[in-house]
């Protein structure tokens, strides 16, 4: 089962001269290789979703792979234009350093704590498939698996997990051992494609 779903954002510095996320899209078309944006690892939901809002696009930016902390100190610092992460740089943005100007993931809606932000969903159809889940091995029986289930998606509705998610901006978000494995599918679906293009097959 999928007991939550990463949030994800796309951030400037507060003092940035883009307000939205089509005003930095404009000047990065205008001005290719100028804007750098900062993601977690290679081959990570982000660094791959940036490259598909390019190719989808068509606007040129150098997407920098730096790993989750040392992106959001590389934007304060002036490294980069732009990041886009998980839910890691928003004190930042709660203390007035950085703006978003656009979010994913969380079932591809607003969040609850910026409603005026748009989602890439919204702007440019793109979506950020990453969800936490819980499994087992291949081949567990029916009965093992109905019983766990149950007994983690009660856990969901335990005041401290539900504090906790808070705490870490992550969107408490159910799917079922079905629809689950159907997520999967369709995030290998979604993915396959640029990961190929990029050369990040897993080489035999």
């Amino acid at each position: 089962m999928q007991y939550s779903d990463y949030t994800h954002g796309l951030a400037v510095q507060a003092g940035a001269p883009w307000k939205t996320m089509q005003e930095l899209m404009a000047y990065a078309q205008n001005n290719p290789g100028k804007v750098r944006i900062g993601v977690m690892v290679v081959g990570s939901a982000q660094h791959l979703a940036m490259e598909r809002l390019s190719r989808k696009t068509g606007v040129k930016f150098i997407i920098i792979p730096f790993g989750e902390g040392a992106a959001t100190a590389n934007l304060l610092g002036g490294h980069v234009e732009a990041i886009f992460s998980v839910n890691t740089f928003l004190p930042n943005v709660e203390a007035g350093q950085l703006r978003l100007l656009a979010v994913a993931g969380a079932g591809e809606k607003r969040w609850a704590r910026f409603p005026n932000i748009p989602t890439l969903m919204e702007l440019y159809g793109i979506d950020v498939p990453t969800f936490n889940g819980i499994g087992g091995p291949q081949g567990l029986p029916p009965h093992v698996v109905d019983t766990l289930h149950k007994a983690f998606k009660k856990a969901m509705e335990d005041p401290d997990f539900i504090k906790t998610s808070e705490k870490f901006a992550t969107a408490i978000f159910y799917r079922g051992p079905e629809d689950l494995t159907k997520e999967v599918h369709r995030t290998f679906d979604i993915i396959a494609d640029i990961v190929k293009e990029l050369g990040l097959l897993r080489k035999e």
